[in-house]
């Protein structure tokens, strides 16, 4: 079934890749269905948010991306520092984010060799072969 045949966008079911690399960490998505999701990807040195909805919870929080595309690169990161990622989205129309996950990333380790090339390969074969 392609994106255009799907017409309404289920927020949790997705895919979602994070990688890290020399000064950045980043992260790749995709999702069936034709309705764009709006993600958004919290940052913080100490802990997790604890709420999707309320990102300053807890204290320390950073929304360092919020919008409408398939992927995010953090270039403002510490090479060693070690980074607590929520990412969430919603339907543009939807006031409730749904928890994608929770990852913790070391800036400038790379999670496994050539993930990166991997994950956006894969990511835009997928895109490509549902909009036939």
């Amino acid at each position: 079934m392609s994106h255009a045949d799907q017409h309404n966008t289920d927020p949790r079911v997705f895919r979602l890749s994070v990688s890290s690399g020399p000064g950045y960490v980043l992260f790749g998505w995709d999702y069936p269905g034709a309705t764009l999701l709006e993600v958004r990807v919290v940052r913080s040195t100490e802990a997790f948010a604890s709420d999707s909805d309320d990102p300053a919870r807890p204290v320390g929080q950073r929304i360092v991306f919020q919008g409408i595309a398939g992927s995010f690169r953090d270039s403002d990161v510490v090479d060693g520092g070690r980074y607590f990622y929520t990412v969430c989205a919603r339907r543009p129309e939807d006031l409730e984010w749904t928890l994608w996950g929770r990852h913790k990333a070391i800036a400038g380790r790379p999670y496994k060799p050539g993930l990166i090339a991997r994950s956006l390969a894969r990511l835009r074969r997928s895109r490509s072969s549902s909009l036939r």
